[in-house]
């Protein structure tokens, strides 16, 4: 099983079954790195623009993200995007539909200022990135976290370059993913967590425009992957494992 891979530089690793017919794609949230998959995911695991040892975007936009992103891409895969990880998988398998065999959007918006509370919680996320800082966000972050997680969330995100952290709230609050739902063909599973029910009302919407996609909601908060890891990694193979 790899660890995780830095962008440029893809590693791949045996399926669930130990196929490894086909490799899985994993895009991190804004403020974490590849790290944030370490030790648990199999297959390629990217640092986003700005974040981990990857350089900005072009601008600081989801498509710009994906674009950065391409190199690091296998002809056909499965795809895992974790929040705005989740808005830059929407692009990338609206545009690939032939090259993504499946796909998971776990706490995934497709449009994050679509009502008034959204509109208001993304703007306030890029003024605290600016004016706060990814350090003092760390610490936010940790709160109420059990030790483990609060330190890996908090290095994790102490590390992000400030400008790379503006970009990708920046890039998030300009973001509107409604006209790729009708591109969004392959298998998709949408995960929520229960403790954070501000992403609910789109992930149902998607799960019901989304041809073949379906909703599963997990005892936990935003970050799925720290606070459930054994749900959440073993939900994913347990979906991947027919389309690989």
């Amino acid at each position: 099983m790899t660890e995780f891979a830095r962008l440029y530089e893809p590693v791949t690793g045996p399926g669930p079954r130990g196929t490894g017919t086909l490799p899985v794609v994993w895009l991190h949230a804004a403020g974490l790195s590849a790290e944030a998959w370490c030790g648990r995911a199999e297959g390629i695991c990217p640092d986003l623009p700005g974040h981990g040892t990857a350089p900005r975007a072009v601008l600081p936009e989801v498509a710009a993200f994906a674009d950065a992103l391409l190199p690091t891409l296998p002809q056909r895969f499965c795809l895992v995007g974790h929040s705005l990880g989740g808005m830059v998988a929407m692009v990338l398998a609206a545009r690939f539909p032939e090259r993504v065999a499946a796909l998971v959007l776990a706490e995934a918006e497709y449009n994050p200022t679509a009502t008034l509370r959204l509109r208001a919680a993304s703007m306030a996320a890029v003024w605290l990135a600016r004016h706060m800082g990814p350090r003092r966000l760390a610490w936010f972050a940790g709160i109420g976290r059990q030790n483990a997680t609060r330190v890996a969330l908090r290095r994790q995100m102490a590390a992000v370059r400030p400008e790379g952290l503006v970009d990708a709230f920046e890039a998030a609050r300009r973001f509107d993913g409604t006209p790729l739902l009708a591109r969004l063909s392959m298998p998709t599973l949408i995960l929520v967590g229960r403790r954070n029910p501000v992403t609910h009302p789109q992930a149902r919407q998607m799960a019901r425009r989304l041809p073949r996609a379906r909703l599963m909601v997990l005892e936990a908060g935003h970050m799925l992957h720290s606070d459930v890891p054994d749900m959440f990694f073993g939900t994913i193979r347990a979906f991947f494992g027919p389309y690989r």
